[in-house]
């Protein structure tokens, strides 16, 4: 789709907001329309990005009780319980602030057995509050003042079941989100867990190249895609099987389109990625 050079500004415009409207991602936009109506959408989205919410008035008393009982909510969400079969209550409180998550189920209302819950409360001091968080769906509390890169810290575990719960604190260490008794597990675990995130992000930047590439019919059959499928796709979507087309453009089309199409779209682009 391109401009036509007689075009008015104006009509430009609106014919811009017109495409802006009808797709979700501007990467299909890029990929089939002018670079006068890409530039248009993108100061659109941008615009709408930045503009502030009608009468925003930042309070800073609620926005400290909106982040403190977020906080606690996910420490609630996070703790372990008793182990009853239909669940238990969780509260965790500090000061006058108090979040719960209820795990609880009942039986049926015919159901002549009436269902046993249980219930964990943890209190936490302000100081305690302050150094807890929630690292690797682990309550977990990180000691002060410390230095180095393995720190010492302690997070809940359950001890006994139902009646004989008891919510204890595991003394430990933690390094790069990796929990161990020891604090030499917890360097071996922890530069595991950094190998495995700069080999995940070489993987992203692999992808986001190959989103870049152009892709032609051929290619999807190279992927391993058959041809019926593939054909049935550039039918669907009304492409032009002798033509290339940008990875993300293919992507951002299968996802609003067609998105059964999805995996075989991302199989073609996977196979572009350097492994």
């Amino acid at each position: 789709m391109k401009a036509n050079t007689t075009i008015s500004k104006k009509d430009l415009y609106t014919k811009a907001v017109k495409i802006n409207n009808q797709f979700v991602h501007l990467s299909t936009i890029k990929g089939n329309s002018s670079p006068e109506i890409v530039e248009i959408c993108t100061k659109i989205r941008k615009r709408a990005e930045n503009r502030p919410m009608p009468n925003s008035k930042i309070n800073t008393h609620q926005f400290c009780v909106t982040l403190i009982n977020s906080r606690l909510e996910q420490i609630a969400k996070n703790l372990p319980d008793e182990g009853y079969s239909m669940g238990s209550r969780v509260v965790v409180s500090v000061l006058k602030f108090k979040a719960s998550d209820d795990r609880t189920q009942d039986y049926a209302k015919s159901y002549k057995y009436r269902a046993s819950h249980g219930s964990v409360y943890l209190n936490l001091t302000p100081s305690e509050f302050r150094y807890t968080k929630v690292i690797a769906n682990l309550v977990t509390y990180i000691y002060p003042n410390q230095k180095t890169k393995v720190q010492k810290c302690y997070w809940y575990v359950r001890s006994g079941y139902k009646s004989a719960f008891h919510l204890v604190k595991q003394e430990g260490f933690i390094f790069a989100g990796f929990h161990a008794t020891t604090k030499e597990q917890a360097k071996a675990g922890g530069e595991r867990n950094i190998q495995y995130q700069k080999e995940q992000a070489k993987k992203a930047e692999s992808h986001a190249k190959a989103l870049r590439l152009q892709y032609s019919f051929q290619d999807s059959l190279n992927a391993g895609n058959c041809e019926a499928g593939t054909r049935a796709f550039i039918l669907r979507l009304g492409l032009n099987s002798t033509k290339k087309y940008r990875g993300s453009f293919l992507l951002g089309l299968a996802k609003e389109k067609s998105p059964n199409c999805v995996y075989h779209v991302e199989r073609m682009i996977n196979s572009k990625v350097r492994r």
